[in-house]
């Protein structure tokens, strides 16, 4: 009998969730960010904007056991959505850290997604109950008592289909990974389109 998707997920994320440190200065504040891109030399972290309107004095991003300090002059966000891109250190071990797929198509109605809790290591199940353009979509709300704002969605192939960023009695809402590749290709131009393409330049390039 084939293993549920939802007993696979945690499995299959966890390399892909990272802590991220916010120093802002009244004091730290630990988020989660989810691996995006990766190469020997840099990673692509996203998590949710909200985190940074506030004055950010530093931000540190741990794999594993091991932070590496981010130059906060290449953090790029909006009101959803911040990337962080990190370069790593010359003999730093990321062999246990994955980059997880973009799913490169757009949210269907009904359509069966996962949320995955970084802070429980738990999986809740829902449906997609409405979608706003390319640019968001609706949750159930059984799937919202869990989440924390940048908690990732899955679908059934284990790719990201978007990442939480609000919360309410009804519904949780999401930013979809249509619009998370479209603000990373919007870093670098209009010369790179396509999810992949800009993907494989930031792994290239520090920004």
């Amino acid at each position: 009998m084939a293993e549920p998707v939802q007993s696979q997920i945690p499995r299959s994320i966890s390399r892909s969730v990272v802590c991220v440190t916010v120093t802002y200065p009244p004091g730290d504040k630990d988020i989660f960010g989810i691996v995006i891109g990766l190469s020997s030399k840099n990673a692509i972290v996203i998590t949710c904007g909200h985190y940074f309107y506030e004055e950010v004095l530093g931000i540190g991003v741990t794999f594993e056991y091991e932070k590496i300090l981010v130059d906060t002059d290449h953090i790029l966000f909006n009101a959803d959505i911040a990337m962080i891109p990190v370069s790593i250190p010359e003999g730093f071990d990321i062999t246990d850290v994955e980059e997880i797929p973009l799913c490169e198509t757009l949210p269907s109605l009904h359509e069966n997604i996962h949320l995955f809790s970084p802070e429980y290591c738990r999986v809740t199940s829902g449906n997609i109950i409405g979608t706003t353009s390319d640019i968001a979509f609706q949750c159930n709300p059984c799937i919202s008592e869990d989440s924390e704002f940048g908690a990732p969605l899955l679908n059934n192939s284990f790719e990201l289909i978007g990442m939480s960023t609000g919360y309410g009695r009804l519904y949780l809402t999401a930013i979809s990974s249509i619009s998370i590749a479209r603000a990373i290709e919007r870093t670098q131009g209009r010369q790179f389109q396509g999810v992949q393409h800009a993907l494989q330049h930031l792994r290239s390039n520090r920004l």
